[in-house]
């Protein structure tokens, strides 16, 4: 299927769909907090903020993962101890992604989806002169049509729901 195929509504934007209470981290945070954060709040994604309240990146869970893995590789019982005390010892700006993709509010939905798709990310910081004002994830997205799909089918008179 063609982007140009699918039926996504030219009314809809990005901040009709943006998550706006966004857990954040800085630069100098400790990768341990990541962690924390990614657990407590069920998160896949960090929007990196500078001091000055600009986003300068992003931490996904899988590149927090792929990190956390690097540092298990070669584990042994008498290394063990010594990747862990490494390993929390990192800050954000070590592991973070910097070269991200930004979208600004009235970004039309279906441009943000071709920015997902084409580009194979997952979350997009929301940016107003690059202050963060939410994120968009596939998440929100896929949510957002399952929840329209459903509506759509109680209004129909005589329909039955499909099981996904």
């Amino acid at each position: 299927m063609n982007i140009s195929e699918l039926k996504i509504p030219a009314s809809l934007t990005a901040a009709d769909l943006m998550t706006h209470d966004v857990v954040t981290v800085s630069p100098d945070d400790l990768v341990e907090r990541v962690a924390e954060l990614f657990q407590k709040y069920n998160i896949h994604h960090l929007p990196v903020i500078n001091p000055l309240g600009l986003v300068v990146g992003i931490v996904s869970k899988a590149d927090f993962l792929k990190v956390h893995h690097y540092f298990s590789i070669f584990a042994t019982p008498q290394s063990e101890e010594m990747n862990r005390k490494l390993f929390r010892s990192l800050l954000v700006q070590e592991i973070m992604s910097e070269k991200i993709a930004r979208v600004e509010p009235q970004t039309s939905l279906k441009r943000v989806v071709e920015l997902l798709l084409c580009n194979q990310f997952h979350a997009l910081p929301v940016v107003e002169r690059g202050a963060l004002r939410g994120i968009l994830t596939t998440y929100d997205i896929i949510n957002f049509f399952y929840k329209s799909q459903l509506q759509g089918e109680k209004n129909k008179p005589s329909s039955k729901l499909n099981h996904l």
